[in-house]
């Protein structure tokens, strides 16, 4: 299956990075645990991705994301990607 991979910044710039799968009416976003990755949902997206668009990220600090934040707090990752 194919996907786009692409990146944001959050709001202390930390770039953010995430996959995009499939398409449909509906965006499905997985969004690992601790110490994990987007490659977590791999065994989950074909079966989501036929009838929508799934998206999988790194968290800051994971993956392929950025790795320079101050702190590393669940608020803090909540706040940086509401923003």
């Amino acid at each position: 299956m194919a996907s786009t991979q692409r990146s944001t910044t959050s709001a202390d710039g930390t770039t953010i990075c995430y996959e995009t799968h499939g398409e449909g009416p509906l965006a499905l976003v997985f969004v690992h645990g601790w110490c994990c990755n987007h490659t977590h949902w791999q065994h989950q997206i074909a079966h989501f991705a036929k009838d929508y668009q799934v998206v999988t990220l790194d968290l800051g600090g994971h993956g392929t994301s950025g790795q320079g934040r101050a702190q590393w707090t669940m608020r803090e990752f909540v706040q940086k990607m509401a923003h």
